[in-house]
């Protein structure tokens, strides 16, 4: 019961046309020309338990068709650029993978927000899953608007009709959406009562564990992804027909066309996917055998210039076929996973490039800390990190020195062989 993670957003059938790493440097305005039409759409998820009974990927999963139905609404062509997602956020209650300080996940965002600036756009969204992240993500978002100049928004899954925040006694619609996308009928997790102070007025609550969800199979998922589409798609065009900071003039928003039929595309199940540790639920995250001795592989990427006939996302994208590549080859018993692909890379000798999208040293190694911490408290002893940037390198040699001490793990820094058409000199000092 899982699915393979992707790059911009998970769902295969986004139109490619709208995706930030599918263009290359020299399909983005620049600081030079600055376009202050084109809707930058930031998908922002975490990969936690929400007492749903389903896989920990649940917000990518549910994010991305809604995202996908939603663009299915606004007349094509339309200036929409998705980025790739943030899989990383806050998380008060576990099993998490990818969980991060409020510092680290405000200073990502500010350091996305400003390469979406330097590529030449004005406009950005926040397309928020977790509740976790709903205030952190208005703090950056305004900043991003103070500080920067950008105009920003924020829409949030129970902004659409999906609510997630265990306060909310009704769950079901995006539960429902979640079984008919992963193809299962998930079981009510058992819940500790005394583990959870509700949230009032006065406080936001302290939650040790996600309230479960009963599972209603009357829902029609089918409806509820169309009208949490709809309802997004009403947003964006709103958003689109906004004026650009500064400007008085009102336009009207952009009509939404009628798409085709509605659809909810499984993403279905099998046994190899089950190496990708966020496609698991709970019981199957606890269940995995010899995690002490086995390998849990985060492929890291990048998102920068590649010259003009290539797409920004090459080494993201070299690094996600790598991790596919590699569980098509291996045994059905071999203990080794994949963990969450970190998709930005530390890329500013490259930021003058439009598109590059580049985050800091600090963030990278936090990035990478988190997770290595948070798989050893799952029970895991053995990590990987497959890096496909050299500007990372010497981030994660350090840093992998550092959890190696501090953390007791055994880790290890992985890279793609080279191939014949490297130069000796490149080959020996890349």
């Amino acid at each position: 019961m899982t699915s393979v993670p992707s790059l911009l957003p998970a769902r295969t059938t986004v139109r490619s046309a709208f995706r930030w790493a599918h263009h290359s440097t020299i399909d983005f305005p620049g600081t030079a020309t600055p376009d202050f039409e084109t809707l930058c759409i930031l998908p922002v998820y975490s990969y936690c338990d929400h007492g749903l009974g389903l896989p920990l990927n649940l917000e990518e999963e549910v994010g991305s068709a809604v995202l996908e139905r939603a663009l299915d609404y606004l007349p094509a062509p339309q200036s929409i650029r998705i980025l790739p997602p943030v899989d990383f956020g806050l998380v008060p209650y576990g099993p998490k993978i990818g969980a991060l300080d409020p510092e680290t996940m405000h200073g990502l965002l500010s350091e996305i927000s400003q390469s979406v600036k330097t590529a030449g756009y004005r406009k950005l969204v926040f397309w928020v899953g977790s509740p976790w992240n709903s205030e952190l993500v208005a703090t950056a978002s305004r900043d991003a608007r103070i500080e920067m100049g950008m105009q920003t928004f924020v829409v949030e899954f129970d902004g659409v009709g999906l609510p997630l925040h265990p306060a909310c006694e009704d769950r079901s619609s995006i539960q429902s959406i979640g079984a008919c996308l992963f193809e299962t009928t998930p079981a009510t997790p058992p819940f500790e009562t005394n583990r959870s102070l509700h949230f009032d007025k006065s406080r936001p609550g302290n939650w040790g564990q996600s309230r479960p969800q009963v599972f209603d199979s009357s829902l029609d998922a089918s409806g509820l992804l169309e009208d949490s589409a709809l309802r997004f798609a009403s947003l964006l065009s709103e958003m689109m027909a906004r004026a650009p900071l500064g400007e008085m003039n009102h336009r009207a928003s952009v009509p939404l066309v009628a798409p085709a039929n509605p659809r909810v595309a499984a993403t279905g199940s099998s046994a190899g996917k089950l190496r990708f540790l966020t496609g698991l639920d709970v019981a199957a995250l606890h269940q995995l055998q010899d995690k002490d001795n086995g390998l849990v592989i985060i492929p890291i990427g990048a998102i920068e210039q590649h010259g003009p006939h290539l797409p920004v996302g090459v080494d993201s994208l070299l690094a996600q076929a790598a991790v596919l590549g590699l569980n098509e080859l291996l045994p059905p018993d071999a203990p080794i996973w994949f963990g969450p692909q970190i998709t930005f890379g530390k890329s500013n000798e490259h930021r003058t490039f439009p598109g590059t999208i580049s985050i800091s040293a600090k963030s990278l190694r936090r990035l990478i800390v988190a997770l290595a911490t948070q798989l050893k408290a799952l029970g895991f002893g053995h990590i990987g990190l497959l890096n496909t940037h050299g500007g990372n390198s010497s981030v994660i040699d350090y840093t992998l020195r550092e959890i190696q001490t501090e953390l007791g793990l055994r880790v290890t820094h992985l890279r793609i062989p080279s191939t014949a058409e490297l130069s000796p000199q490149e080959n020996t000092w890349g």
